[in-house]
């Protein structure tokens, strides 16, 4: 009964999604964590091609993606309905190359969610989140990781990696490069590791017009915290700050809401204003809180629940 009920909250969802206008939107699956999507560099591959399969077969655009381990993100437009297939597709064509390697495929309520994307500014911050993700989860330094787009970004070396002509390459040599059975344009470039080139597919342009130069791209994608963490919780993503990452926090809030003062220029009660606004707008332990603030824990949590300071 219980999955049951779980197969009809996600058939709803999905035909909700379908009901949405044609737009942008950041599809993100479902983080598995009683298994992994991608086991090796040629199911990675596979993974690219899926994603390539979406812009072929439905009325999508690619601006971003990434293949994580075990979830996926893609910055794509188009109307509800096609993105709700292009997640069946990545679904599908993952469930069988687990089978192909003899592994169990993904469960059949596997879900995602489709958050739309309705300014500029928020497609900036979706990208950014895109691209940080492997570099949040200490895989890659940005621009780094093989399987994503953000390569393409600002990076000379990324236009630099080529391949084949596809109508140069025999079908079944395309198959076997990149698990892929369809006929795709003659213009295509296949690499024989990396398969499908993301930068017959992915459209750069767009993206590259709303952060102009490589610093404000980087910088934005290490330093927005905030942004960082309102995009996670609308996708119920976890996120972990490293002591460094808090540190930045704490000292930025410190400048924003005082001013002209440091830590030591701080009395008692602003000390409280600040561990307050720490604790709701980030993921700050008390006791994180309490080292930097040069406090007791007991103090910060005393302050933390006091009514007066809320």
């Amino acid at each position: 009964m219980p999955h049951l009920c779980i197969m009809r909250k996600l058939r709803k969802i999905c035909q909700a999604y379908r009901a949405l206008p044609i737009g942008y939107y950041h599809l993100c699956t479902d983080g598995w964590k009683e298994g992994v999507l991608f086991n090796n560099d040629h199911q990675y591959v596979a993974g690219v091609t899926s994603i390539a399969l979406m812009k072929l077969k439905y009325n999508v655009e690619i601006y971003a993606y990434v293949l994580m381990p075990n979830h996926v993100h893609i910055i794509l437009s188009g109307t509800g309905s096609d993105c709700t297939d292009a997640f069946k597709l990545l679904v599908r064509r993952c469930s069988l190359m687990r089978k192909k390697a003899g592994a169990p495929p993904i469960p059949k309520d596997y879900g995602f969610k489709l958050i739309p994307i309705d300014t500029p500014e928020s497609f900036r911050s979706h990208i950014l989140y895109v691209a940080r993700n492997p570099y949040e989860k200490g895989l890659s330094v940005p621009g780094g990781y093989l399987w994503g787009s953000d390569h393409l970004l600002f990076n000379p070396h990324g236009e630099r990696i080529r391949g084949i002509r596809a109508d140069s390459i025999a079908m079944n040599e395309i198959l076997r490069i990149a698990e892929c059975p369809d006929k795709l344009p003659g213009h295509w470039e296949i690499h024989p590791e990396f398969g499908i080139l993301p930068r017959n597919f992915v459209k750069t342009d767009k993206v590259k017009a709303l952060f102009r130069t490589p610093k404000n791209f980087v910088t934005r994608l290490v330093k927005d915290y905030e942004t960082l963490l309102h995009i996670s919780s609308d996708l119920k993503d976890e996120i972990m700050l490293s002591d460094m990452e808090i540190d930045d926090i704490f000292y930025l809030q410190i400048r924003k809401m005082f001013p002209g003062k440091t830590l030591y220029n701080l009395s008692i009660e602003e000390k409280y204003r600040l561990a307050k606004h720490l604790k709701e707008q980030f993921p700050i332990e008390p006791a994180e809180l309490a080292v930097r603030l040069k406090l007791s824990e007991r103090t910060v949590n005393q302050a933390l629940n006091a009514k007066e300071h809320w």
